[in-house]
């Protein structure tokens, strides 16, 4: 009987060494790629931790300015001071607790821990150098001005991470921000008519007799950035400006008028741009009998069939019309009303709107008031400076309206004024506060 034998295929010397070459590509390859992946891990890490000591410095630096404004900038060097530690041994502790301060004699330096979440391991320690610089240039109402330090300054911040090696060698993130005293104006703040009872006063009124000279307008203190009229007055709504993506964008205006003693559920939403057009459209009039060869499964026959009978007849619609530069409305409202005004666009899909009562979104201004820092208009357009300048006083740089007055400046394209990024914080150029300028005017009816 025949057997039979399988026989056997060994791998050879030169498949061998071809494999184990390809196998120490591979590892060379990957070994590589570890020492990267290991920088950009502590890069990362690195990322983080100046993102969150920022936060920490600026609070600390914003609460010490807040407690005594002079003293805290008499602190801060003029310019950036030098790198000085590689330790915070021996150093004070600020009530933060992982922020430390020099006894004396390192002006605008300081050293800042982060630690785990417990509070009990140290990850890494940092330095920080903090110096200030004036705001200058700054466009009020058209003017280019400095800003005086005892009013506002710009703050400065350089942390580099870890503070063991030298400064050189450091991962370092520089920050910006702008701090402002107490004594600042409050933005949007709705100034009281006050009247002079001596120069007002009629002399032809008796002195006994109780006269109470009323407010033709007030801010709601309840609901901020909504006037009460506490006469029976006409209000007038007038369009200043609107720059939305250069006025190519359409922008609608409304408004909420609330009847006196009324609940703030039950406004009456108007629409006061909006306009009626008559079209005329093609309309069934009725029907006539024909005949007509009709299919009626797979055989044509020859019967009567209802037919249309078409004629013309005008429709009228109501159409809202986004506003222009110019547009105005008015409508006469009793004492004791109270009213808001919403700007709303429906660029990019859904509608955006925002409310006067929004004070991120819309700044309101009185006269004597100072219009906020402004910046050039995004994408070329006519800047806010430049649609209010008719209201602003050239010399000062403040509003200049009548008593019964308000400015609205919206921003309805974006939500964030100032973005921050790894080299700093910076101010959002779309912010510009001229999507539209809504001025309102309050008249007492004699």
């Amino acid at each position: 009987m025949k057997k039979l034998f399988k026989k056997l295929y060994y791998f050879n010397l030169i498949e061998l060494v071809l494999a184990i070459g390809i196998m120490a590509i591979g590892m060379v390859a990957v070994l590589s790629i570890l020492p990267i992946g290991l920088t950009e891990d502590k890069v990362s890490k690195i990322h983080n931790y100046s993102a969150s000591a920022s936060d920490s410095i600026y609070s600390f630096i914003s609460r010490e300015l807040s407690d005594d404004w002079n003293t805290t900038l008499a602190s801060l060097p003029e310019s950036k001071p030098d790198s000085q530690l590689s330790s915070t041994d021996g150093w004070n502790q600020s009530t933060e607790g992982n922020i430390f301060f020099p006894n004396s004699n390192n002006s605008g330096v300081y050293g800042i821990q982060m630690t785990s979440a417990s509070g009990d391991i140290t990850d890494a320690v940092g330095e920080v150098l903090i110096w200030q610089t004036p705001i200058t240039n700054v466009s009020i109402g058209g003017v280019s001005t400095d800003l005086c330090t005892d009013e506002a300054i710009g703050i400065n911040m350089e942390i580099s991470f870890p503070i063991e090696k030298p400064y050189a060698q450091r991962r370092k993130a520089k920050y910006y921000f702008e701090a402002y005293s107490n004594t600042s104006k409050e933005k949007g703040q709705v100034a009281a008519n006050v009247v002079d009872d001596e120069e007002q006063a009629d002399d032809s009124v008796d002195e006994d007799d109780d006269i109470e000279d009323v407010e033709t307008i007030e801010e709601n203190p309840e609901v901020p950035g909504e006037i009460i009229i506490n006469k029976t007055a006409t209000l007038k709504i007038k369009i200043v400006d609107t720059q939305f993506y250069n006025g190519a964008e359409p922008v609608y205006v409304r408004v909420c008028i609330y009847e006196p003693d009324s609940d703030d559920s039950d406004g009456e939403y108007i629409k006061p741009f909006e306009t009626t057009e008559t079209t005329t459209q093609q309309v069934v009039t009725g029907y006539t009998t024909e005949w007509q060869w009709v299919r009626v499964g797979n055989k044509w026959k020859y019967r009567e069939v209802q037919v249309p009978v078409y004629g013309y007849q005008e429709v009228t619609e109501t159409v809202e019309n986004a506003v222009q530069k110019g547009d105005e409305w008015s409508m006469e409202v009793p004492a004791g009303t109270k009213y808001i005004i919403e700007a709303l666009h429906y660029y990019g899909g859904p509608c955006t709107s925002y409310w006067s009562t929004n004070e991120n979104q819309v700044f309101t201004l009185l006269n004597g008031d100072q219009p906020p820092l402004f910046i050039p208009g995004a994408m070329g357009q006519v800047s806010p400076a430049e649609c209010i300048e008719e209201y602003v006083n050239t010399s000062t740089g403040n509003i200049v309206l009548n008593e019964n007055q308000v400015l609205y400046l919206y921003e309805i394209g974006q939500t964030v004024e100032f973005y921050s990024n790894w080299n700093g914080t910076y101010r959002n150029s779309g912010f510009d506060r001229q999507d539209v300028i809504i001025l309102a005017e309050v008249t007492p009816n004699e």
